[in-house]
């Protein structure tokens, strides 16, 4: 059960992802059309990028990777030990990223929350835009893969999350 909803979490985040890319891509090429064509460019165009697009691009699909053992990861040393060292190793690598994803989401979300409160924009081209929303992307993102992970290292405890040797990419 809880499975299928952190399924259906992470692919709404991707899909906020998905979008984001596919209207980013749109808002640049028009901006760049409008520019050139009739010099008339979309006003904040840069700001909308940098700190909306790129940060819903980057940061909600975050768990996706990790639902799909993507990341990238450096077995020089592990592969080289025996295999109950190996299946400990990866409870602990559940466990510690957890607790940095934790530590960021906190942060994350302090700076959020500070931003909301101050109001926080940016003006580009004599256009205000409210930037303070954009700080709760980073939290949302980093906090769903922190309760994934949590996830996982609990299925880890009942022995439920094992890669296989088979999944392990580059060995």
């Amino acid at each position: 059960m809880t499975g299928r909803i952190f399924d259906k979490l992470i692919d709404a985040a991707t899909a906020i992802g998905a979008i984001a890319t596919a209207l980013m891509m749109i808002h640049v090429s028009l901006d760049v059309t409008l520019k050139y064509l009739f010099n008339a460019p979309i006003p904040a165009t840069i700001v909308i990028v940098s700190q909306y697009y790129m940060l819903c691009v980057a940061f909600p699909p975050l768990a996706l990777a990790e639902q799909q053992n993507s990341h990238i990861s450096v077995e020089i040393f592990a592969t080289h030990l025996p295999g109950r060292i190996q299946h400990y190793l990866q409870g602990a690598s559940f466990l510690f990223a957890c607790i940095v994803y934790g530590m960021l989401t906190y942060i994350a979300a302090f700076n959020a929350r500070r931003e909301f409160e101050a109001g926080s924009f940016l003006i580009e081209q004599q256009v205000k835009i409210d930037v303070w929303p954009a700080y709760f992307i980073l939290p949302t993102g980093t906090g769903l893969m922190t309760l994934y992970l949590a996830l996982r290292f609990f299925r880890f405890l009942r022995g439920e999350d094992q890669l296989k040797s088979h999944e392990v990419p580059f060995e």
